[in-house]
């Protein structure tokens, strides 16, 4: 493995996107490493770094310029910009101006700048109307843990009181993170054509959060999902009906191995005392002998009954195998009916609990609605009218940064003034198709009158989306009406000579 060197001690930088471009740029850059205290800012410097690559000359290597950010600079001084000698703890407000198109951001960094406030003071003052939303849904909480009394299994109900208010703070969380897109969507909804309807959206998207809660949820997770895991393990699992008879199999080919093992046994010990007996002395006395022939017959009677009592045994173990399989059978299924009810009372929803759910679920969701929607209206249209509208909202402000931009694409050389802009007009897309023509100076006659009514040009055609952004820049040659006057050239004095008049474009 190598052993590579350290990174370099560089700053972080913070990035905002422009509340009108949607231009992405750097505003602050700072050490944020070690306590909270020693961390130190500042502004980024409005004076943009130079990157130099290899070949100047080649245009596909030419030197590339970051965008710095937008800092008014005094006339006074230019030079010497106040805040790159500055200590980096010492606060001073600035200003923070796009790059792009100039929009002033500074109340979007404050609208976003959301860590020096906890997230119930910001909806005290940005959506105060959602509070009475999650009033609501704690009165119907209070009103579910009422129902224990109906009754319905605890578990139930905690579901419910749980699940009430956290629904009406999602769909709030989820609905108020939309108030931008609502303000852009009515803005766009007057330069394009076709454009989505945001708030009928939003409606839209809380009335299903309606629907999904209040009969989605109780459904998959009250009815669905327990069944489907029952059904899983059944399928899985081994059924107790098969352990039971299983093991009562098993017992009763063990108590059949002990039987015939102890019949074997007894067999074995009865020859082995009937070999005894024979090996006894043949001439000992009469009385001895009987002795031993009365106990051989007794033992032999005795190995008989033995034996007998194992078979009855054995005939008897089979009932008595099923009647305790029988039994155990019963218990199982009893416990097993108790262990359902209990589950059943306990996780899966009847009729009763999924209309009560229902009811207690999308009453308060659906005043929610209304509530929050209305939180969202009213904060766009305070919001609106202290930030920069969209770049979209001007057509000239829009020619300006298209102009530049197309210029940067199509490697226009100059000044672009030798460009006439005839044409602008707004595309379906919401942004702007600019027409440009640079036409070649006519020619003259001996008398210095410009001869014929067409003149050579290059036409300019550039295509844009709402946001400025250039989608389509191309150039065509073709020849169009000779202008009363163009930027390249200058009409001559008429006069009676034989040379031919110079023409040459005025300074500018």
């Amino acid at each position: 493995m190598f052993n590579l060197p350290d990174y370099p001690d560089v700053y972080t930088t913070r990035h905002i996107t422009c509340v009108s471009c949607k231009e992405k740029f750097a505003i602050t850059e700072g050490n944020q490493d070690g306590e909270l205290k020693e961390r130190k800012w500042r502004v980024l410097s409005h004076w943009a770094s130079q990157i130099s690559l290899r070949h100047e000359d080649n245009r596909q290597q030419r030197p590339v310029v970051p965008q710095p950010r937008q800092v008014p600079v005094l006339m006074e001084n230019t030079t010497e910009p106040g805040f790159l000698s500055q200590p980096p703890v010492k606060f001073t407000p600035y200003d923070v101006h796009c790059p792009r198109c100039g929009a002033d951001n500074r109340n979007w960094i404050a609208l976003q700048n959301t860590r020096v406030k906890t997230i119930l003071q910001i909806y005290k003052e940005r959506f105060p109307q959602v509070f009475w939303a999650i009033l609501i849904a704690g009165l119907f909480a209070v009103l579910a843990a009422t129902t224990l009394a109906v009754p319905i299994h605890w578990l139930k109900v905690t579901a419910m009181v749980v699940f009430i208010p956290l629904s009406v703070w999602g769909l709030a969380v989820e609905h108020t993170s939309k108030w931008n897109e609502l303000r852009e969507g009515r803005h766009i909804a007057r330069v394009k054509a076709n454009a989505p309807d945001v708030e009928r959206t939003l409606w839209i998207r809380g009335f299903a959060w309606v629907t999904l809660a209040s009969f989605a949820v109780p459904l998959l997770f009250f009815s669905l999902l327990p069944r489907a895991a029952l059904f899983a393990l059944e399928v899985v699992e081994i059924t107790p009906e098969e352990e039971v008879k299983e093991v009562s199999a098993n017992v009763g080919e063990l108590v059949n191995q002990n039987l015939d093992s102890t019949a074997a046994n007894l067999e074995s010990i009865a020859n082995e005392m009937d070999e005894l007996l024979s090996d006894m002395p043949t001439d000992a006395s009469p009385q001895f002998e009987e002795e031993v022939a009365t106990f051989s017959d007794k033992l032999s009677q005795i190995a008989s009954a033995a034996l007998r009592e194992l078979n009855v045994v054995r005939q008897e173990s089979a009932p008595l195998i099923e009647e305790q399989r029988t039994q155990e059978l019963g218990r199982i299924e009893t416990a097993r009916e108790q262990a359902l009810n209990e589950f059943t009372e306990g996780i899966l929803g009847d009729f009763r609990f999924l209309l009560l759910w229902s009811i207690l679920m999308g009453l308060p969701l659906f005043f929610s609605v209304f509530f929050i929607m209305r939180a969202i209206k009213e904060f766009v249209k305070k919001v609106d009218q202290q930030l920069p509208p969209p770049i979209f909202h001007s057509v000239a402000g829009m020619t300006r940064i298209v102009g530049w931009e197309a210029k940067q694409a199509l490697e226009i050389e100059g000044t672009m003034h030798h460009i006439q802009w005839v044409n602008v007009e707004r595309n379906a897309e919401g942004g702007i198709n600019l027409t440009g023509l640079h036409r070649d100076p006519p020619n003259f006659d001996s008398q210095g009158r410009a001869v014929g009514e067409t003149v050579r040009a290059q036409k300019h055609l550039v295509e844009t989306d709402m946001w400025g952004r250039i989608i389509r820049a191309t150039i065509h040659d073709t020849r169009v009406q000779r202008p009363a006057g163009g930027p390249e050239f200058v009409a001559p004095l008429p006069m009676f000579h034989d040379a031919p008049v110079a023409v040459r474009p005025p300074n500018r």
